[in-house]
Parts: structure tokens; C-alpha cells; sequence
């Protein structure tokens, strides 16, 4: 599969805070205006400013890129020594990692060297955005180590495929917090993905995302998550390359699909 950009990192991110002890459930940021700064430097800029006392569970809901740019800064006290943490998070989930399996010759993501990032860039990678790379198939096994809370499973074609899935140690606190906040993004009042029934149907839970290439060529749009959020059975990406469009626009449709598998395999009733 392709690599592309990745506006919904968020998520991975809010692995990487938590788990690091850079934030807890309590941590808090004000983004109330357009421009974000720390420590007195202008770091980034969001289109969307998701107001006042947001924690880690209402910034998944909103999609708020000031959090993730503002506490990506404290990961370390230097943005190379921040994105050796954040990176080590990102490898733990696979990105950028040979599968195994019986994928032969599956493409990787890129991630950075840490001598390439500066402040304004850790921000951007907090995110998703910058020079990092993923592939659908890769997010894919995020989101299902996301659903089952640690298992970092080997997509493989064949029943008889010698593959060992991998057990991360995360908090069920941290597994408990971003599953609130992907829930809200389909539920909450502020949700990214709010207006679509057919989420709610196959009770969703996911991230949106849309990913800047740069000007003049179209952005990407990308969906993901899993479902039902209560029981999860199946994991999923959509990325729509290119498309310009925003995520939430694509989620109806990889939406439609799981419906489809849910209601075939008698999780969903078929009405």
C-alpha cells in the first residue's frame, strides 16, 4: 500500500503523552486563539481553536492541534530529545517496522531523523504532518492495537502464516482515556464525526484526519478506527488520496462497509 501523510496521529500521540508521564488525565490547554506559542515562540496554527481547559479525551473530540503542538514540547528538553520519545511510540506500533508475516515486501512509513526536527517540526509530527510518512496498512494495525487495548497484531493472508502477535505495555488508564476520545469524536457534542448515523449504528469509534500536502496539490483524507466500540471486532482505514476533501466526509463510506460486515457475521442485527 501507498505511504501518505497521517493528520489522525493524534491518537498514537496520546499514547506517547500519557505513557511517557508527560501528561495525565488532568493536564490542560487553553486554545482559544488561532496562533499557538510555548515557552513565548510561535510553534504552529490551527484553523480551529477548541476553546478553554482542554484535556487529553476533549482534544481527540475536537481534533485539537494546539494540544498535541503544545505538549509535544514537553515530551523532552530538546525537540530532537521530544521526538526520540515520540518516534520510540511510533515503532512500538509498528510504524516504519518490517510486519513479518506473509506480507513480503510490504512498504514502510517514514519517520524522521531526529537531527531533521526543530520545534515547529516536533508540532507538526505530533500531529501526523511534516516528514512523516505511514501506510493504510500500518494505521490499520495501530487502530487494532488501539481496539484490543495492547495487541499488536500481524496482518497476514493465510491460515498458515507463523506469525506472533505482540503485547505493548500500556496503562489500562491510557487505553481507558483515548477510548473515551475516539468514542467522542462520533458521540461528543464537538465530535469531528458527529453528523453521520451510520457511525453511531455500528457504534464507532475513530479519528478523522486531512492530511496537507503542500500548495497547490490536494490534500489527503483518511478515517480510522474500530468498531463496535464496546466489543470490537473489526479495525479500519479509508484514505481517500488527493481527494480534497475533509476526513469526517469519507467516514460514511468505510462506515457503510463495516455495517455490511457487522450485520453478515450477526454482531449487528440485520433489520
Amino acid at each position: 500500500s501507498a505511504t501518505g501523510r497521517v493528520d489522525f496521529f493524534y491518537t498514537l500521540t496520546s499514547v506517547a503523552l500519557l505513557e511517557s508521564g508527560t501528561i495525565n488525565a488532568d493536564s490542560r490547554y487553553d486554545e482559544q486563539a488561532n496562533d499557538i506559542y510555548y515557552n513565548g515562540k510561535k510553534i504552529g496554527r490551527t484553523g480551529h481553536p477548541a476553546g478553554a481547559n482542554v484535556n487529553v479525551v476533549s482534544a481527540l473530540e475536537h481534533s485539537a492541534n494546539g494540544f498535541f503542538y503544545y505538549f509535544s514540547q514537553e515530551f523532552a528538553d530538546t525537540p530532537q530529545d521530544g521526538w526520540d520519545v515520540l518516534k520510540d511510540y511510533a515503532e512500538q506500533f509498528g510504524v516504519g517496522q518490517p510486519m513479518g508475516g506473509d506480507l513480503y515486501g510490504a512498504k514502510r512509513g517514514n519517520l524522521p531523523d531526529s537531527d531533521r526536527v526543530w520545534a515547529q517540526n516536533l508540532a507538526m509530527l505530533a500531529i501526523g504532518q511534516g516528514r512523516m510518512e505511514a501506510t493504510p496498512l500500518e494505521m490499520a494495525r495501530v487502530y487494532a492495537c488501539v481496539a484490543n487495548r495492547g495487541t499488536l497484531v500481524v496482518p497476514h493472508l493465510t491460515e498458515e502464516c507463523i506469525y506472533y502477535p505482540q503485547q505493548l505495555d500500556v496503562s489500562d488508564e491510557t487505553w481507558d482515556l483515548v477510548h473515551e476520545g475516539l468514542r467522542d469524536v462520533v458521540f461528543g457534542q464537538y465530535g469531528t464525526a458527529n453528523d453521520y448515523p451510520v457511525l453511531k449504528r455500528i457504534r464507532c469509534a475513530g479519528k478523522t484526519g486531512t492530511a496537507e500536502n503542500g500548495k497547490g496539490i490536494p490534500d489527503h483524507s483518511w478515517f480510522a478506527g474500530f468498531a463496535p466500540y464496546d466489543d470490537p471486532q473489526v479495525a479500519f482505514v479509508i484514505l481517500a488520496a488527493n481527494s480534497d476533501l475533509f476526513g469526517a466526509e469519507v467516514s460514511p463510506v468505510i462506515g457503510e462497509c463495516i455495517e455490511r460486515y457487522l450485520k453478515r457475521t450477526g454482531v449487528l442485527e440485520d433489520k
